[in-house]
């Protein structure tokens, strides 16, 4: 656990010393020199003109690129940003590797904090750098941290946003086919059209029953009358209806036949105020019939009432088969236009059912969705910076103390502490006699004297002390000899 612990803070430390962090540093400190952040402060640093090498045209575009990155660095990630120019960062001495040297960054002994330190020749620009090398990071290592996370969310916020407008474009699309075709529910729709389609099919049942008993009816009449003369009902009825306003009487009486059926298909039973029109028209013709039978003076000698009376039942009933044909044709022709509204609704049925089983489809995903942005947006909310900042930046009112004297001094006492130990240790190993209690203590015998060493290959005794000898190490020997005799 020590080991894994030492070891994340020495990755925290190296990625708050990496090129990247440092650049963003950089910048901002080219930044505020160039008046770039409208800080109204003057600039920490002059470059040495002679060793600033930019004319002023590029020195324009450097203070124009400096102001384009920093409207885009509001929107834009740190990481995102350009690095700034390599030359121009040396020529104020903000380069990376200026900057890593002069930038202490090291953890508090054993605990779990981090200082930063920096050192400069103003306090502003060491209270500058510090504090904004800090903040910097601080949004830095939040984009890190939250980086993977803000990429799902903004892929599943996406997903949202598509599944939503694929949903919303199949609602429109089933409410304008509804409205197109007057769909409110078909299948509502469609059994009502089968209950007035039994209604009108009855009608229209009773229609042809009455119109088939018409006719045998007329027939019947017809029979009778041509016994007395040799006119016909229909004889009459052929001229009447030749009559132009008998002829429109008939009109009025079948449109009205025609807006009851168009009644009776739509579900509206209440058709008495049509029936008692119709009725008034029927009687208007009841009096045109009577007016007209017979047609000529010399019929209306020859014929008797029993046989008026049969030639005008004869007209009423062929104007009823006239009427009960008109109905019979406005009764199929209805039944025929709700049959085609019913397989219409059958296939807006079955096309809407298709909508509609999509539209289950994509809401399903749509939820699904849903779910993963919500979960993903809950983990975004949740993460928290593991950083925190435990003491403000403090401005440096007061230089650091000089360390000179404390040094120097040091080296004097270091200095000292090993040449002793040296010479000691060089006392320590030596092995030669250096004077008689060295003798004595080696030796165990007490030291009577000492003769130097010479250096002769061969030296006779007496010849050394027949005559004085011209060498002074010789004379020390003879001397030395002498007392060696005398001791």
């Amino acid at each position: 656990q020590q080991f894994q612990i030492e070891s994340s803070f020495n990755n925290l430390i190296e990625q708050m010393k990496s090129r990247s962090t440092l650049n963003l540093l950089t910048q901002r400190l080219l930044e505020h020199d160039f008046g770039v952040d409208n800080a109204a402060e003057p600039p920490f640093r002059q470059p040495d003109p002679g060793e600033f090498p930019f004319p002023q045209s590029e020195i324009d575009s450097i203070v124009q690129k400096l102001k384009t990155n920093l409207s885009d660095s509001i929107n834009e990630p740190l990481t995102n940003q350009p690095p700034p120019s390599q030359k121009l960062a040396e020529a104020f001495g903000y380069d990376y590797q200026t900057l890593s040297e002069d930038l202490k960054i090291q953890r508090v002994g054993e605990s779990d904090l981090v200082s930063v330190e920096y050192e400069a020749e103003n306090p502003r620009l060491a209270h500058f750098v510090v504090k904004t090398f800090v903040e910097g990071f601080f949004k830095l290592y939040e984009e890190d941290i939250f980086y993977e996370e803000n990429v799902a969310l903004k892929f599943h916020e996406e997903q949202l946003k598509k599944r939503r407008a694929e949903l919303d474009s199949i609602v429109q699309l089933i409410n304008d086919y509804k409205k197109q075709n007057d769909l409110i529910d078909p299948n509502a729709q469609r059994g009502s059209i089968v209950s007035h389609l039994k209604e009108l099919e009855s009608d229209l049942e009773d229609q042809r029953k009455t119109a088939t008993a018409l006719k045998a009816q007329i027939d019947i009449l017809n029979r009778k009358v041509q016994q007395y003369t040799r006119y016909t009902g229909d004889d009459y009825a052929d001229q009447l209806f030749l009559s132009e306003d008998f002829n429109r009487i008939d009109q009025q009486i079948k449109s009205l036949q025609d807006k009851i059926i168009e009644r009776k298909a739509h579900g509206n039973r209440n058709t008495r105020d049509l029936e008692s029109q119709i009725d008034e028209l029927r009687r208007k013709q009841a009096n045109y019939i009577a007016q007209g039978v017979p047609l000529n003076s010399e019929l209306r000698q020859r014929v008797n009432e029993q046989v008026r009376s049969w030639i005008m039942e004869t007209v009423e009933k062929k104007l009823d088969l006239e009427l009960a044909n008109a109905a019979i044709a406005s009764y199929e022709a209805e039944i025929q236009r709700q049959r085609q509204k019913f397989d219409k609704l059958l296939q807006d049925d079955s096309y809407l059912a298709g909508l509609q089983e999509e539209k289950d489809r994509v809401e399903k995903e749509y939820l699904r969705v849903r779910s993963d942005y919500d979960a993903t947006r809950l983990r975004a909310e949740g993460l928290k910076n593991p950083l925190a900042l435990v003491e403000p930046v403090e401005f440096p009112y007061e230089p650091e103390p000089s360390k000179r004297a404390l040094f120097t001094l040091f080296a004097g006492v270091a200095g000292g502490t090993l040449t002793a130990v040296l010479l000691f240790l060089l006392a320590f190993i030596d092995n030669t006699l250096q004077n008689a209690w060295r003798f004595s203590q080696i030796v165990g015998l007490p030291l009577i004297g000492q003769v130097p060493k010479v250096h002769e290959p061969v030296l006779e005794l007496h010849q050394l002390f027949a005559k004085e000898m011209p060498e002074k190490e010789l004379e020390m020997l003879k001397e030395s000899v002498r007392k060696l005799r005398s001791a």
